[in-house]
């Protein structure tokens, strides 16, 4: 049995209450942390994506990065997470697992004309990076492959392939 004083004024009054009476302490809405809408915070609460196969292939006009995901679930690729370091360009994407038969790593040397490697590492738990290096300048033409979409790894001025000119970093 709890005890209480409940004051009326000058009036004080100790009343008994059985114990499940209790009331819980409760927490005000100011009180409450408040969830983020921003939309790099919603991407990093995304499901990982397993990847399980990765595949070059050259055709005619580009070297294409074709990562293969568990199930063909869709990565969601952020461009703004690809930078140019020298003659590297690098593509780092989160929420990604390497699920690889051969291990954590995959790397290829001089898979195309211009291009010295292509190296695809677990950079942190669900960070993947893809560190595709040129033999004098970044490579050109290298695309990335998920799912049904494509992405280059390199920014170019405009929406047709053809265009040629790129984007400064």
């Amino acid at each position: 049995m709890v005890l209480k004083n409940v004051g009326f004024g000058l009036l004080w009054i100790r009343i008994a209450a059985p114990a499940w009476a209790e009331m819980p302490e409760v927490k005000r809405i100011h009180d409450l942390t408040k969830a983020s809408t921003q939309a790099a915070d919603l991407l990093a609460q995304a499901a990982v994506v397993q990847v399980t196969g990765i595949k070059l292939n050259l055709t005619e006009t580009e070297l294409e990065i074709i990562l293969e995901t568990a199930e063909n679930q869709p990565l969601r690729v952020d461009t703004r997470n690809f930078v140019t370091q020298g003659n590297r360009t690098i593509a780092d994407l989160p929420n990604v697992i390497l699920a690889l038969p051969q291990g954590q790593e995959f790397s290829a040397i001089a898979p195309a004309p211009g291009v010295a490697s292509i190296t695809i590492t677990q950079l942190n738990s669900t960070t993947v990076r893809i560190d595709a290096a040129g033999s004098t300048a970044p490579p050109a033409n290298v695309v990335l492959k998920a799912g049904n979409l494509v992405y280059s790894l390199q920014r170019r001025c405009c929406m047709k392939r053809d265009c040629g000119r790129v984007v400064s970093w």
